[in-house]
């Protein structure tokens, strides 16, 4: 019979002092993404050739 190992608690990660408030985000709190079903065929890329930089 094997015994169980107590688990370790992951140690979270404290923002550092001088990042922005707007930048502190609780993952906790994220939902999925509501609006992914309505991009999935509507997304597009665009391809920029160095030569044409900066005239958009």
């Amino acid at each position: 019979m094997e015994t169980k190992r107590p688990s370790k608690r992951k140690r979270r990660r404290s923002a550092p002092a001088d990042m922005r408030p707007e930048y502190r985000f609780d993952y906790r709190k994220s939902r999925p993404n509501r609006f992914a079903e309505l991009m999935k065929d509507s997304t597009f890329t665009v391809v920029q050739r160095p030569s044409h930089k900066g005239e958009l």
